[in-house]
């Protein structure tokens, strides 16, 4: 199972981005288009940037964290832009192949194997999963939660072990606790 799931800023703006029609074709027609050789157009991090769009911190996070060959938190898995790219395409494609429109809500599950997009279709809403392996122990800081105040709409029921970042939302009951990520100061 999974180690932690996540929303975020970054897949917030993706979400808005997503459930606007006309920018998401835009969007979509972008980061499909290939030039005369048969290369992408434009690499993916760009089109985000303006698109979403992105703060050069934002920009930098993901360049450096999850996109760079050598220095990204999982090397093993690159291209990992690649695997987002063709996964966007494939959930933006769900989404014009059903008579209904679609929401869509993404969401970041860290503690897996290995890099997937997942696309899981019901009749109102496609959820995008961007599936990954947990950032390496050395880059995993702890957040600044101590003034933290907003909560992402993430439930989890678990055996008790709530940490630093989360907001017990119920007493426990027997052996679990019912808990709720903080999104931490920056």
């Amino acid at each position: 199972m999974p180690g932690s799931v996540g929303k975020g800023a970054i897949f917030g703006k993706l979400d808005q981005l997503l459930n606007d029609p006309a920018r998401r074709t835009q969007f979509s027609s972008r980061i499909r288009a290939k030039d005369s050789h048969g290369q992408w157009s434009e690499e993916l991090l760009d089109v985000g940037a303006a698109m979403l769009p992105l703060t050069p911190a934002e920009k930098r996070h993901i360049q450096e964290h999850w996109f760079d060959e050598y220095g990204s938190w999982w090397p093993a898995e690159q291209p990992v832009d690649i695997v987002i790219r063709l996964g966007l395409i494939q959930a933006i494609g769900l989404a014009t192949r059903t008579p209904q429109a679609l929401r869509f809500d993404c969401y970041w599950v860290c503690g897996v194997e290995h890099v997937e997009l997942v696309s899981c279709v019901s009749a109102g809403q496609i959820t995008i999963l961007f599936l990954t392996p947990n950032a390496p122990l050395s880059d995993q800081l702890p957040e600044d939660f101590a003034h933290a105040t907003q909560r992402e709409e993430i439930y989890t029921v678990r055996h008790r072990s709530r940490g630093p970042g989360e907001y017990q939302v119920q007493p426990d009951e027997e052996f679990c606790e019912f808990v709720q990520p903080l999104v931490p100061q920056r």
